[in-house]
C-alpha cells in the first residue's frame, strides 16, 4: 500500500487561512474580555443620541418609548461589545440615515429631486439595494463552492445589503413621521427586519 498523503488543493488552503482569521468576537481580541475604552465611548455616543432625541422630540414619544430608547442604548452597547463588527455596522447605518434625514430637511418631495435620496438613501432605494445585494450575494455564495473569491464577495455583498436594509429602515421611520406622525410600522418593515437580522 502506498503511504501517499493527499493534500488539499490551493483553494482549500486559502479557505483554511481565511477561517483562521475569524474569531469569536469578530476582531483581534480573539476572546471576549472586559469592556475597554472604545466600549465606553460607544455607550456615551448612544446615550447622547438618546438624550438628544428625548429633548428634541419630547411630544413625539410616550414614556414607554423613551424607556425603550434608553434601554436600547445599553442593549446596543452590549451587542457591540460581544461582536465588534455589529458596532461598526450600527455607526455606519446611523451616519447614513442621519445624512438622509438631513437631505430630506422635513420635505418628502426632496426624494424626487436629490440624487442621493433618489438613488441611494431614501427608504425605497435602500431597500431595493438590499434586495439586489442579497440576490448577488446568493449567487456569489454558490460560486463560493468552487472559488474562495466568490465566498468572500458573498460575505461582502451580504454585509452591504444589511447596511442598506437597516439604513432604509431607519430612514423609513422618519419618512413615515413626515407622512403622518401617528403612522405605524408596516408589514414590509417587519419583513425587512427579518431579512437583515437573518442575513
Amino acid at each position: 500500500m502506498s503511504n501517499t498523503v493527499v493534500t488539499a488543493s490551493g483553494a482549500a488552503d486559502q479557505l483554511v487561512d481565511w477561517e483562521k482569521n475569524i474569531t469569536e468576537s469578530g476582531d483581534s481580541r480573539v476572546l471576549r474580555g472586559k469592556p475597554d475604552l472604545s466600549d465606553l465611548l460607544f455607550l456615551l455616543v448612544l446615550l447622547a443620541g438618546a438624550v438628544y432625541a428625548i429633548i428634541q422630540y419630547p411630544d413625539s414619544m410616550d414614556y414607554y418609548e423613551k424607556a425603550i430608547l434608553v434601554g436600547m442604548t445599553f442593549a446596543a452597547t452590549w451587542i457591540g461589545w460581544l461582536w465588534r463588527p455589529a458596532r461598526k455596522l450600527m455607526i455606519a447605518c446611523a451616519l447614513a440615515a442621519g445624512v438622509a434625514i438631513w437631505l430630506y430637511d422635513g420635505q418628502l418631495a426632496h426624494a424626487e429631486s436629490n440624487f442621493l435620496l433618489k438613488y441611494l438613501l431614501s427608504s425605497q432605494s435602500a431597500i431595493l439595494w438590499m434586495c439586489a445585494l442579497f440576490f448577488m450575494a446568493t449567487v456569489c455564495y454558490w460560486i463560493g463552492f468552487v472559488s474562495t473569491t466568490g465566498a468572500w464577495m458573498g460575505s461582502a455583498l451580504t454585509w452591504t445589503g444589511v447596511f442598506a436594509g437597516f439604513t432604509g429602515l431607519l430612514v423609513r421611520w422618519r419618512e413615515g413621521h413626515l407622512i403622518a406622525p401617528d403612522m405605524g410600522t408596516s408589514l414590509s418593515a417587519i419583513c425587512m427586519k427579518f431579512s437583515c437580522c437573518s442575513a
